[in-house]
């Protein structure tokens, strides 16, 4: 009889050792994608943000007349006989730039052949130069003009070994990215002036948490230079090391919100672009 139930209870135990095991092996970790995804938006609007106030410099007439304009709370200053043509000047203590973000240090833009050149790009350099705190560095950083049809430009972006430390110690995101820039220009201003910045184009890296994402903007991106943030779009991102893809969509463009939904598996994450620090 006490054999028996020796084996009964082995039996048993084998039993519930191997529901517990198929449990987890079929269970879904979607956090980590919505994790990776929250990475892949905070570059995503750093680069957008950063591009927003270049395209109002290099189309502002002031500042080409004069040499020098404050143009996002930052004094912009032009001159062809620097080593560095541009300059965009926050101050050591920083200063909101008028969307919500704070800056400091300095953005310079060597363009000996101009802004509007086919054949040279734009180089851009970071000189101890934050974004809400943050570190901001990269090893290639550059805009190329490519063309104008109908009063609209055609711009790229690319950036190589970029990174953004984080100043709340959470890590860094380092990514590189590679964009076509439409920049619509307003029919209802006497100058050239910026109206609508589309972005088409791919996001890669590795988040604060060392894992690899690569995002492919599948529908343009818009920024719209009046909103802190990113509007309608369609983003296809993929995470290392998980069977599943993730899309994205931003707010409707008639609105100005903190906000993307991530889809997964037909499962819904919606999510705020910048999240508060240090919260988890």
């Amino acid at each position: 009889m006490r054999n028996f139930a020796f084996l009964f209870l082995i039996v048993i135990t084998v039993f519930a050792y191997s529901c517990k095991k198929e449990d987890k092996n079929t269970s879904v970790d979607y956090q980590y994608g919505v994790k990776m995804t929250s990475d892949y938006a905070n570059v995503q609007h750093l680069l957008i943000n950063l591009s927003s106030s270049y395209f109002k410099v290099i189309y502002d007439s002031v500042l080409f007349e004069d040499g020098h304009n404050t143009i996002d709370q930052a004094y912009v200053v032009y001159n062809t006989d620097s080593l560095y043509q541009l300059t965009i000047t926050y101050p050591e203590w920083g200063n909101d730039d008028g969307y919500g973000n704070w800056r400091q240090g300095q953005l310079r833009f060597k363009a000996d052949s101009g802004f509007f050149n086919t054949d040279y790009p734009v180089e851009v350099f970071f000189a101890e130069f934050n974004m809400d705190k943050d570190t901001i560095r990269a090893s290639s950083y550059k805009y190329s003009y490519l063309s104008e049809t109908d009063g609209v430009s055609t711009f790229n972006l690319k950036v190589i070994d970029g990174s953004r430390s984080f100043e709340d110690t959470t890590g860094v995101i380092n990514f590189n990215a590679d964009f076509n820039i439409k920049v619509d220009l307003s029919a209802y201003s006497t100058y050239q002036t910026p109206y609508n910045l589309y972005f088409s184009g791919s996001i890669n890296g590795n988040c604060r948490a060392e894992n690899n994402f690569s995002a492919q903007l599948l529908e343009d991106v818009i920024y719209d230079l009046n909103c802190n943030w990113m509007k309608q779009g369609l983003v296809d991102i993929v995470f290392d090391g998980v069977d599943y893809t993730g899309t994205i969509n931003y707010s409707d463009p008639e609105l100005c919100e903190n906000w993307y939904k991530l889809s997964i598996n037909e499962i819904s994450f919606p999510s705020k672009i910048i999240k508060p620090k240090w919260s988890k």
